[in-house]
């Protein structure tokens, strides 16, 4: 699902008290009417989650989650760099 958010900065896992939301493809977005970020969001209800880093047979599900976290990472180092220039 794409989401549209207005929040200083978009986690790419958050984890809630029901659900785990992943987010991928955040895009910085600054059109007339809108600023702020867009991004896809998959909603996984936690137990869900918990069992699938469990289950060493879910490649794809632990791949997906290992990009999110590489992303999270980029975005960290990006504004490290910012905050030192």
């Amino acid at each position: 699902m794409r989401i549209r958010g207005t929040q200083n900065s978009i986690p790419f896992i958050e984890i809630g008290k029901t659900n785990v939301y992943l987010r991928t493809n955040v895009v910085r977005i600054e059109e007339e009417e809108f600023s702020g970020w867009e991004y896809d969001e998959r909603v996984i209800p936690i137990q869900e989650y918990i069992n699938t880093l469990a289950d060493r047979d879910s490649t794809d599900t632990i791949a997906m989650i290992l990009s999110t976290l590489m992303q999270e990472i980029d975005e960290l180092k990006s504004r490290i760099t910012v905050l030192e220039g």
